[in-house]
């Protein structure tokens, strides 16, 4: 579906610059522009300036108007920085086709019920903290969570009460289909609605500060008994809707945002708690996917906020084949990706609490220092999938399965560059000569090799191949 003109020239008119980068730069009025430090690179002195028709930078060149800053600043694509603006600012989205924006005019009015309903939502948990019996503040204090955290990532409570947020939401005039395609209810086998985060602490997930999609909850031991507490999961999830795609969202990109500019790079790690923990100890670019393993979609956005990425593997069997299984997600992604392993008894949450502030980084830089790029954790994976303990051991037959296998891979990267580092970092592993890598990757993208040099190293003299296509 293409988004009319006239709904792209409404956002440009209606938007107000200053006014949407003024909640995240402080700016000052100098002449007749508005003067801030740049929020796409770091400077000590401001020179970024800003009118209502556009932005520049005069350290790092970035300019644009208030699409291009949504798209850089919330790593959103095109289309969904539009809609983002639309949804914000009340502009009725319209399609190129008049039954495509009969349908767009449906799903906004349900679109602003949901992000109306989880606001409600919202406030009913953080007020419902404040009155959460006593084993429940015990519980978040021996998590760590203090005041700052509580309001940083707007962390809440759901009450033990089988209807307390159904009757709240409901005496607010939002419908049953509303409360459950939210997923802040369910429906039990006589078709009654009763609450889905019951004693639970409950995460929101903005997509930005004024929006949130959805919602996690954890499960509070001290509330339930052991059978309970056996057979609750320990985290629940809001369910796909209209406004929550989970393969879409990172929990507290938003919030990660302003550092990971500043110090271009992501941390990817597994949950809420990771990320909350390491804000405390003053690492504040850290995301997490929601509930799911990480999408291509994910990385996609990623990929428009930063040029690189350490990915948080634990250092168990499970880690370790998640990271293998990371490799191809990344593949023409853009981004410089590396795993880090923690000890097998540990995770993001522990180490930053163990740690703290003042010790943080350096473990961190510690961790680095023995990162691991995304090929050689697949090619890990590959040897303990058929049990290779020294690849030098191992039969020619075996040995290009093994390649085989892995120039699936390498045959989907676009850029050479790219493609013939990899290929001498696998050709070195798996002790095969480079241009053999090359001649089945070629075979399996359909390109057959006339000439082959001896070696794709940057000694190599004139053309490393010459290529014909099918």
């Amino acid at each position: 579906m293409m988004i009319s003109q006239r709904t792209i020239e409404a956002v440009k008119e209606q938007v107000r610059l200053v006014d949407l980068i003024g909640e995240s730069v402080p700016l000052k009025l100098r002449g007749s522009n508005y003067v801030g430090l740049c929020p796409f690179h770091s400077e000590k002195t401001p020179s970024f300036h800003v009118r209502d028709n556009g932005y520049h930078c005069f350290g790092c060149g970035a300019s644009g108007n208030s699409i291009s800053y949504v798209m850089e600043s919330q790593g959103l694509s095109f289309p969904d920085a539009i809609i983002y603006l639309a949804n914000r600012y009340g502009i009725p989205i319209e399609y190129e086709n008049n039954h495509e924006r009969k349908s767009e005019d449906n799903s906004y009015e349900k679109r602003k019920a949901l992000y109306a309903c989880n606001e409600l939502a919202f406030r009913f948990f953080r007020e419902a903290l404040k009155k959460a019996p006593l084993n429940v503040i015990d519980y978040v204090k021996e998590r760590g969570i203090d005041k700052e955290l509580f309001n940083t990532f707007g962390i809440g409570f759901a009450p033990l009460e089988w209807h307390v947020l159904c009757d709240f939401l409901r005496s607010q005039k939002f419908s049953d289909e509303i409360i459950l395609e939210c997923g802040l209810a369910r429906r039990n086998q006589k078709g009654e609605l009763y609450d889905a985060y019951r004693g639970r602490l409950i995460f929101p997930i903005f997509i930005e500060k004024r929006f949130i999609a959805g919602f996690g909850g954890r499960i509070i031991p001290a509330l339930l008994d052991k059978e309970a507490l056996d057979n609750a999961p320990k985290y629940i999830n809001s369910p796909e809707s209209l406004i929550y795609q989970k393969n879409k969202i990172l929990y507290a990109l938003s919030q990660a945002l302003p550092a990971a500019k500043a110090e271009h790079s992501l941390y990817i790690v597994e949950g809420y708690m990771d990320v909350i923990s390491l804000w405390k100890a003053g690492v504040r670019n850290a995301v997490a996917p929601c509930g799911t393993a990480l999408t291509e979609n994910q990385v996609q956005r990623i990929s428009k906020a930063v040029p690189r990425v350490w990915v948080v593997f634990d250092g168990d069997e499970a880690g370790k084949k998640a990271a293998g299984r990371a490799f191809e997600l990344f593949i023409n992604s853009g981004l410089g990706t590396k795993a880090l392993f923690l000890p097998e008894e540990d995770d993001p949450d522990t180490i930053a609490r163990r740690y703290g502030a003042e010790k943080i980084n350096s473990y961190l830089d510690n961790l680095k220092a023995n990162a691991i790029p995304l090929i050689d954790c697949f090619i890990n994976s590959l040897f303990d999938k058929y049990g290779i303990q020294n690849i030098s051991e191992i039969d020619a037959t075996l040995k290009a399965r093994l390649a085989d296998e892995i120039a699936q891979k390498l045959k989907d990267i676009k850029s050479s560059i790219e493609l013939n580092e990899t290929i001498k970092r696998v050709s070195f592993r798996l002790l095969i000569p480079e241009n053999d890598l090359l001649t089945i990757v070629n075979k399996q993208r359909g390109i057959h090799q006339k000439v082959v040099t001896n070696s794709l190293s940057h000694d190599s003299q004139g053309d490393v191949t010459e290529e014909d296509p099918h």
